[in-house]
């Protein structure tokens, strides 16, 4: 791992550290508790975390009092399932200790990303080169300047220094911000229609801050879900470019079932 990684997973550990709050920094955070007299000692929406008094067992609602355990939470999509290991190198349930912990502390997961995502990429680029795509990562040339993996799918010296780059900032912490004077759609927020994984995926693999060709066109954040012409009749978008019926306008939003779920 060389030293622009390092100082990424640095920063990212500096930020997150900060602040106890419920959110850590502003952003929404998605929480599953249950009772127990387990956790950490904060106050997340109401939700008292592991103070002295046990909740009752089969009691509903249980007290205000009593302490909850987090079992559960989601800022990003994806993130926990896709870069987060199941289980760290002594065996031990990594991602379900990354679930129950506060998003103030994601910096000290930083390391298990980049892994994750070294060993997709491994994977994955000769796929995203054959569909047209771009991918961060690079490797030397004969000589010896390092460039897409795409032109020198053989070369030596694999490096993710870019994809870290682009994508750690993103997803440390794992929290969903929402800036009213900005307009919304992720990652300012999350709408229905936000093809929020194809984003979160391009973020991690593709070349959006160097330059990247993404079927004649510069890479983004939406290169996956909504790439240019000759993309598309390489196959992609690869899920459904709209919902299937259209969203509603007002509560409660989502689309009304198939005619023949109302039957």
């Amino acid at each position: 791992m060389n030293k622009l990684i390092l100082a990424v997973l640095l920063a990212a550990s500096q930020l997150t550290a900060c602040g106890g709050g419920s959110s850590g920094g502003g952003g929404g955070n998605g929480v599953a508790a249950f009772p127990n007299n387990v956790g950490d000692t904060r106050n997340d929406g109401g939700f008292v975390f592991n103070n002295s008094t046990p909740c009752p067992i089969g009691v509903l609602p249980p007290p205000e009092s009593c302490a909850y355990e987090q079992v559960d939470r989601m800022g990003v999509p994806a993130i926990a399932t896709v870069l987060i290991p199941s289980r760290d190198v002594d065996n031990e349930p990594q991602r379900d200790r990354f679930n129950a912990a506060h998003p103030a502390n994601d910096g000290d997961y930083a390391s298990d990303i980049v892994p994750s995502v070294d060993l997709l990429h491994g994977e994955l680029d000769d796929d995203l080169c054959g569909l047209g795509l771009t991918p961060c990562t690079r490797r030397d040339g004969p000589n010896g300047v390092a460039g897409s993996v795409c032109d020198f799918p053989d070369g030596p010296n694999f490096s993710i220094t870019f994809c870290a780059v682009q994508a750690v900032p993103q997803i440390v912490p794992d929290v969903l911000s929402y800036d009213l004077s900005r307009p919304d759609g992720f990652p300012n927020g999350r709408r229905l229609q936000d093809p929020v994984i194809d984003q979160v995926l391009a973020t991690a693999f593709l070349d959006i801050n160097q330059g990247g060709d993404c079927n004649g066109e510069p890479c983004t954040g939406m290169s996956i879900a909504n790439p240019p012409p000759r993309g598309q009749a390489l196959g992609l978008p690869l899920n459904p470019p709209v919902n299937e019926l259209p969203f509603l306008d007002e509560f409660p939003f989502v689309a009304l079932p198939h005619a023949e779920e109302r039957e």
